[in-house]
C-alpha cells in the first residue's frame, strides 16, 4: 500500500526524552517485514522504498539539551538534493 509520508523519530533516553534525529520519508512503500529475534530480544526488520528523504539531526549538548539542527534531504524522482 502506498504511503504519502511517514516520519520516524529517534529519541535520547531517560526521563526527558528529546526527538535528536527525525526521517521524513515521502511516496513510501514497506517493501518487506521481518520478525525475528529471541524471546529475550525481540527484533523487527523493515525494508523500505521511497522517493524523497529528508533528515534532521540536533546535536546533544553536555548538559543534555539539544543543539541546532543540520539537515539533509534527497528526491530520488529529480535526482537532486532538497
Amino acid at each position: 500500500e502506498h504511503i504519502p509520508k511517514a516520519i520516524l523519530t529517534c529519541r535520547k533516553a531517560g526521563k526527558e526524552q528529546q526527538e535528536f534525529l527525525k526521517y521524513t520519508f515521502s511516496d513510501l512503500l514497506v517493501s518487506s517485514f521481518q520478525t525475528g529475534g529471541s524471546s529475550d530480544t525481540p527484533m523487527d526488520q523493515v525494508s523500505l522504498n521511497f522517493a524523497k528523504i529528508e533528515a534532521e539531526y540536533k546535536e546533544q549538548k553536555p548538559d543534555g539539551t539539544l543543539g541546532g539542527s543540520v539537515k539533509a534531504g534527497y528526491d530520488l524522482k529529480q535526482m537532486k538534493e532538497v
